[in-house]
């Protein structure tokens, strides 16, 4: 009989050790926060970075390699962006899409664009539109982890209740500490 209560006392400390640690790593992550998906209208921003094929999960060092490459340029680059142009759920995550660089303060003359070709890096514009916006605290990698696993069902609930379209853009603005998960929408998809 005592080797089932040391047995029972063994396990119940173990599972309360387990669950602490999950929920620090949750608390640590942000996990705890209220999320809200905002509307707000946004404007097109002229965009520099690398693109990439792969899973989305494993974009990070492409990330970091386009802030180098930007910060050798010495020109004025703003927050940190990833655009994805493709559906996790209906493309093979092999295969998805995306560009991953900063935002630029102002849209680049010949000789800056000139420069971001030359240092492989390719200029865009994301779309701008009424756009549904969740903000998250993201202050380590495991906060990029949860927060996109919170946000994107939010977000995907919130613009199919709306009865819109598919949006023109998804991307994920990084910026002092916060992450802006962004969908955007034409002109033509107001709600119904």
């Amino acid at each position: 009989m005592k080797t089932v209560k040391k047995w029972v006392v063994g396990v119940a400390v173990v599972a309360s050790v387990v669950t602490a640690l999950v929920l620090g790593a949750y608390a640590y992550g942000g996990g705890f926060q209220t999320l809200r998906v905002e509307t707000v209208d946004v404007l097109p921003q002229t965009v520099a970075g690398l693109d990439y094929t792969g899973p989305y999960e494993t974009v990070f060092p492409t990330l970091e390699k386009a802030n180098v490459l930007l910060d050798s340029l010495n020109g004025p680059s703003g927050p940190g962006f990833s655009w994805y142009f493709d559906d996790p759920s209906a493309v093979a995550p092999e295969q998805c899409r995306g560009l991953y660089g900063r935002i630029l303060q102002n849209s680049p003359d010949s000789a800056r664009t000139a420069a971001l070709l030359l240092a492989g890096l390719r200029t865009d514009t994301l779309p701008g539109g009424t756009a549904l916006v969740v903000a998250y605290q993201a202050k380590n990698k495991l906060a990029f982890a949860l927060g996109a696993l919170r946000a994107y069902p939010l977000l995907t609930e919130a613009y199919q209740t709306s009865r819109r379209a598919a949006p023109i853009a998804v991307y994920e603005k990084y910026d002092q500490g916060t992450t802006y998960y962004t969908f955007v929408f034409g002109p033509d998809q107001t709600p119904q």
